[in-house]
């Protein structure tokens, strides 16, 4: 009778490590899961807090260009632009520019002289275009 109880004993054992060593596999399967998928959501959760930053971001330069473009659509704020920023005139209008020279040097706008932008660009000097451009980009 000891005999027999002690093979219930023994094979109730042997199946019980069968399935405790299932159970600790499928365990260890499901964490591991679980584990990368909880990294997935962190990432996606940054990337989505990311994009609503670069949306709001992205709303603030809107309403900035909206409003930009809604003054440019006035003739007054377009006339102004082209006049200070290209030299513009209207027909049979003079334009006079007054240059403040802190050097004490004088300068005097003579009929030599060619205005790209609003820089005063001395053509008495004979130079080449690139240089000319040079002075229009470092003068301003």
């Amino acid at each position: 009778m000891l005999r027999k109880y002690k093979k219930i004993i023994k094979n109730y054992f042997s199946r019980s490590r069968v399935i405790v060593i299932v159970c600790v596999v499928v365990a260890v399967f499901l964490s591991v899961n679980l584990i990368k998928e909880m990294i997935n959501r962190h990432q996606i959760d940054d990337k989505i807090r990311q994009y609503k930053t670069d949306v709001s971001r992205l709303e603030k330069e809107n309403a900035e260009i909206s409003q930009l473009i809604d003054s440019w659509t006035s003739s007054q704020q377009l006339e102004k632009e082209a006049r200070l920023k290209f030299g513009l005139r209207k027909p049979g209008e003079n334009v006079v520019l007054i240059v403040r020279d802190d050097s004490g040097g004088g300068n005097i706008i003579d009929s030599n002289s060619e205005v790209l932008g609003g820089v005063v660009v001395r053509n008495d000097i004979i130079a080449p275009n690139y240089k000319k451009w040079w002075l229009y980009f470092v003068r301003k």
